[in-house]
């Protein structure tokens, strides 16, 4: 195995083990385009750990209240833990939805890579090695025309640091989730998603109360 932190420290390929962890902890690696780090590990002794750490839903919410979100386990059998996955396909979901939007469309998202396979996809390229990745890119490709005439620009943000479509984002992940695995019908949990999404942009935080979501020009978008 070869991973970017192989690669930041100079070594030969080779299994990922805490010792290489601590490694590049000791000689600060920094993050890249490839390699994200996590400020909290994730701790398996907390109740609802694996909500943070797996990847269930596939979606996306923008700052004028709209969102949309999909089971991953639909859409590929990457598995619920592929984010890079998912977070191409709530790009692609975003970019679906917002095509015909007049004004400047701003894809905001936690994950670089995912940002800069959406990128190739765009650019025409979608020739990548793994099939499930090549998928979403051909997918991406075919809004192509539709959005030629615009203007998109992807923004990376940092997950868990405050940004607000950001946190809402990870939080509607999180409650479908819950609904899904609390046997919630799809209709009763659209509904109580629409309220929170609607709270939360009107006070501008996820502990939020009754409102009505901002209207913009510009859309912005979190996957």
């Amino acid at each position: 195995m070869f991973t970017p932190i192989h690669l930041a420290l100079g070594i030969e390929p080779g299994d990922l083990s805490l010792s290489l962890i601590e490694q590049a902890v000791e000689h600060g690696v920094r993050e890249t385009g490839a390699l994200d780090w996590k400020t909290n590990v994730y701790d398996p002794r907390k109740p609802q750990w694996d909500d943070e750490a797996a990847k269930d839903i596939a979606g996306f919410i923008a700052e004028n209240g709209v969102f949309e979100g999909h089971g991953l386990s639909r859409l590929t059998t990457g598995g619920p833990s592929d984010v890079v996955l998912a977070e191409m396909y709530a790009i692609y979901f975003a970019l679906s939805r917002f095509h015909q939007h007049r004004g400047k469309l701003v894809i905001r998202t936690d994950s670089r890579k995912a940002i800069a396979l959406a990128r190739t996809a765009l650019d025409g390229h979608c020739r990548h090695a793994r099939p499930a990745v090549q998928h979403v890119q051909t997918l991406l490709r075919t809004l192509q025309p539709r959005l030629e005439a615009k203007t998109i620009e992807f923004q990376w943000v940092k997950g868990h640091s405050g940004d607000l479509l950001n946190e809402v984002a990870d939080t509607v992940a999180v409650l479908s989730r819950r609904h899904m695995q609390a046997g919630i019908p799809l209709s009763e949990s659209r509904s109580r998603l629409e309220v929170f999404v609607r709270q939360a942009l009107a006070a501008q935080s996820v502990e939020a109360a009754w409102g009505v979501a901002p209207k913009a020009s510009s859309v912005a978008l979190a996957a």
